[in-house]
């Protein structure tokens, strides 16, 4: 694959990253750069490129500081306006952007169904983990496995409770604790046995 054959994009980075290695693009890549209209042209669609990534940056960040679990996408959507993308796609981008920063703020927030599945979550995954284990450790299954494996039973039972992943912080400490407890009961159960497997 030449540089001809690359997208406006992919010639692009390439030229950025040339240019920053090496001061001037390759024989090559000036081909393909004068087959697009000459190397002024080129460095025009590189300058819009960055005031399309600076403005798409700043939009990020402007949905970002409204979106709640309060707010609806026709709220945040009105707030929203751009001398740079087109209607269209300015609603592309505040539709994508409103979905994934409120599955994250959604996802990393602490609420009482957080707090309750964690704790419950915690036990469950504890007594289940340690009965699982205790089976495992029958098969000489390797210490490091071992965590591994209760850790990713906690989780998943916390997971499955709260709806919520380890980026939110409470999700992550309770099940680092599920899996400390569950390796304890383990110990106490089997004796320090358990620990020479590894």
């Amino acid at each position: 694959m030449t540089y001809l054959d690359y997208s406006d994009d992919e010639l692009i980075e390439a030229y950025t990253a040339m240019m920053e290695y090496s001061g001037e693009p390759t024989t090559d890549m000036q081909i393909a750069i004068d087959q697009r209209g000459g190397i002024d042209h080129f460095k025009k669609k590189i300058e819009l490129k960055q005031i399309r990534q600076k403005e798409f940056d700043r939009i990020s960040k402007e949905i970002y500081r409204l979106v709640s679990n309060e707010t609806s996408y026709e709220f945040v959507r009105k707030f929203i306006n751009s001398d740079i993308f087109p209607e269209d796609e300015l609603d592309d981008i505040v539709h994508k952007k409103f979905s994934q920063i409120l599955q994250s703020k959604q996802n990393t927030a602490i609420t009482s169904r957080t707090i309750w599945g964690c704790i419950i979550g915690m036990i469950c995954g504890s007594i289940i983990s340690s009965i699982v284990s205790v089976f495992l450790v029958q098969y000489s299954l390797p210490l490091t496995l071992l965590v591994i494996f209760t850790y990713m039973i906690c989780y998943l039972i916390i997971w499955l409770i709260t709806k919520q992943t380890r980026n939110n912080i409470l999700v992550f400490i309770t099940a680092f604790l599920a899996t400390v407890i569950s390796l304890i009961a383990d110990f106490y159960i089997l004796g320090s046995g358990i620990f020479s497997n590894g």
